[in-house]
């Protein structure tokens, strides 16, 4: 009956393989036993676990059969007559022939006493449901909007996407290739196998595409402010950082009297800015730095949207440049979910940094 050890007689052999192939109807994930790789990433569907099952059952009974029938039957009439019985059985024709079982038992004995995961081709890549394999375009559709909303990614988000935006998008494309206007979106999932889209199923195409819906892991990052070689970047930062600061909304222009008065009243000595005559009304004019007194902050943030102005002296033909820096993180118990999904890049969702803005 196979390859078993010398030590088996053939009648145990049988006894140990019957037993093994009861273990996909034993309970809910006992399929997952006899399969190579255990469906570890949750690629089979239903439909391949029931052919799992019922695959099971036809060899389970053939061997059995065997047992019995040992000396006095062929193989073959023990698979054939293993198919009337669960045909009878289970009210409806699933085989016709037990030469099926014969191969199936085949494959089994020889690849180490279980099915290869039925998501897996013999290359070791996943099988694509037909829809996913035949159209790239769609595809990759499906995988740059479930990346790009990792913080918020589930099932139901992209059945959304799909039903609103993909589909309509590749049905059009189909209608323009056929010449066929009254081309159908039933046809089109009929055309690919499928009859409607559901939850389960959009579940079951994010792990084919590697797709990962597992545990947060702790982490934390090191503080590099002291390393040799962050310390000898900072000067040559420090200056390319004040060649950026006439890029951005960091100026307040006030008369030169404005900036005198203030200097009398507070017994302050200023920065002495940028001079100019304003060619409008003519005055006396002084460019200065937001952070130069505290209530030009307070000014700009009233007046301006980025809480000051482009400089006078902005050079033609550049961009307005916009900083966004991050001092220290705070993490607030509960704030976020113990599992998140990782895309097959390894990418995974930022993790917020509090409840409010996302920027410090």
């Amino acid at each position: 009956m196979g390859d078993e050890s010398d030590l088996m007689l053939p009648r145990d052999c049988v006894k140990e393989r019957i037993e093994r192939l009861k273990q996909p109807s034993a309970g809910a994930h006992g399929w997952k036993l006899v399969v190579d790789d255990f469906d570890a990433n949750e690629l089979c569907s239903a439909t391949d676990i029931f052919n799992i099952q019922m695959k099971s059952k036809y060899m389970s009974l053939s061997l059995r059969f065997a047992l019995v029938e040992m000396n006095a039957w062929k193989w073959r009439d023990c698979c054939d007559e293993a198919v009337k019985e669960l045909n009878r059985i289970e009210g409806h024709p699933y085989l016709s022939s037990g030469k099926t079982v014969m191969n199936w038992h085949h494959a089994f004995r020889n690849h180490n006493e279980s099915f290869i995961n039925p998501r897996i081709d013999s290359h070791g890549k996943v099988k694509l449901p037909p829809l996913l394999e035949r159209n790239p375009d769609f595809k990759m559709s499906f995988l740059q909007y479930a990346t790009s909303n990792l913080n918020d990614l589930s099932a139901e988000l992209l059945l959304a996407y799909l039903h609103e935006t993909a589909l309509p998008a590749l049905l059009e494309e189909f209608r323009e290739e056929l010449e066929f206007p009254e081309y159908t979106m039933f046809e089109l999932l009929q055309e690919h196998r499928l009859t409607k889209l559901s939850v389960p199923t959009i579940y079951r195409w994010m792990r084919l595409l590697g797709f990962k819906y597992e545990t947060r892991q702790r982490c934390y990052y090191g503080d590099g402010h002291e390393k040799p070689d962050t310390k000898a970047y900072r000067k040559k930062f420090v200056r390319r950082y004040f060649g950026y600061d006439k890029l951005m909304h960091r100026w307040i222009q006030i008369k030169l009297t404005e900036k005198q008065k203030l200097e009398e009243q507070e017994g302050i000595e200023m920065p002495h800015g940028h001079h100019y005559i304003d060619l409008t009304t003519q005055l006396k004019m002084v460019e200065l730095h937001v952070d130069d007194h505290p209530s030009f902050q307070d000014t700009m943030k009233a007046t301006t949207t980025f809480g000051g102005d482009l400089s006078v002296q902005f050079p033609e033909g550049r961009k307005p440049l916009i900083c966004f820096g991050q001092d220290e993180t705070i993490m607030k118990q509960y704030c976020i979910t113990s599992k998140s999904w990782t895309a097959p890049t390894g990418q995974k969702a930022i993790i917020p940094k509090d409840e409010g803005m996302g920027l410090a």
